[in-house]
């Protein structure tokens, strides 16, 4: 029975030539390094537009465009295939994620809802842990190594009960 199986996949798989195998890989690279085009389309977009002001002598709306989306943020976050993280930037990119569902009024995802009594002292705590972890990720100013000592001294001192912030 496993020998009928293998045989139907070796079957399927055509032998591939080295420069077949190559063209495979190169193409596994692109789709990894490619960007959903909903993204791409929308940057193009405001290329176009700030172009379009710039050679008619209009100001331009200097906001930076967001480019994150929450399906973005979750794959980056949580998918197998995710590149690694430092503990800043999941950090960074958590707290990222957590802002953008509750502006499109979605649950605060640091409030255990698991509970059947959900109060607001469990959104105050939400606020607390979160505005603690953005001050270690100010406090850090893009250095991981900082932010992992921060958040170590955190952790050690919230399990002690002698917490050296107090958010």
């Amino acid at each position: 029975m496993a020998e009928d199986i293998t045989n139907q996949n070796q079957a399927q798989q055509p032998n591939l030539t080295p420069e077949d195998q190559n063209l495979m890989e190169e193409f596994q690279k692109y789709k990894e390094n490619s960007v959903p085009k909903a993204d791409y389309d929308r940057v193009m977009q405001r290329n176009k537009e700030l172009t379009q002001n710039w050679a008619q002598g209009r100001t331009i709306d200097q906001t930076p465009v967001d480019t994150d989306t929450v399906d973005s943020l979750r794959k980056e976050l949580f998918a197998e295939d995710r590149a690694e993280l430092n503990n800043l930037e999941s950090a960074e990119k958590i707290l990222k994620l957590r802002q953008k569902l509750i502006d499109e009024g979605k649950q605060d995802p640091f409030v255990n809802t698991d509970s059947k009594n959900v109060t607001a002292d469990d959104y105050e705590t939400a606020k607390r842990v979160a505005d603690g972890l953005q001050h270690m990720v100010d406090e850090a100013d893009g250095d991981p190594d900082v932010f992992n000592a921060m958040l170590g001294r955190q952790v050690d001192g919230g399990m002690s009960g002698k917490r050296k912030y107090n958010y």
